[in-house]
């Protein structure tokens, strides 16, 4: 892992340490009676969603994503000193329906209400990553192929 000049992202254009693998599908993951229990901001967006039978999901966001609700759009970045970003609290307790990390790098969160929150892959960085504890661990590498860890 390293870290850039100037900001808290990390770089993983040399290879990621770990038994990982690419692959070309996508992840799924739903689990039963979750909600988002946790929601924390530096120079990441953290949301931590907590379901039934003690499963949980760490969504980890360093890159730009959007944040779709109530038919709008708003386009978000952790880096910066956003007051924007409060709008991340307002997912705090909304439950979980799905979450798709697609081939190409494309996270999606899908909550209650129509909620999403879209995070794109990053050319340089790591975007985003995701800990469904005990199962898995994705991230989107540089260009957004995914490395994936079973847990």
């Amino acid at each position: 892992m390293h870290a850039s000049p100037g900001d808290g992202r990390r770089d993983r254009r040399d290879a990621v340490d770990g038994p990982h693998a690419a692959s070309g599908e996508d992840v799924a993951i739903r689990f039963p009676d979750a909600a988002v229990t946790r929601v924390a901001l530096d120079y990441a967006a953290v949301l931590l969603l907590v379901g039934s039978a003690d499963e949980s999901l760490e969504v980890y966001i360093e890159g730009c994503f959007e944040l779709h609700r109530d038919g709008s759009r708003l386009r978000l970045d952790p880096q910066l000193q956003d007051a924007r970003l409060g709008e991340l609290f307002t997912l705090r307790r909304r439950a979980f329906r799905e979450c798709i990390a697609r081939a190409d790098g494309v996270l999606t969160l899908e909550l209650e209400g129509d909620v999403r929150v879209v995070v794109q892959p990053d050319p340089d960085y790591d975007a985003w990553d995701i800990t469904h504890r005990g199962h898995v661990k994705v991230i989107a590498t540089p260009g957004g192929e995914l490395a994936i860890w079973d847990l």
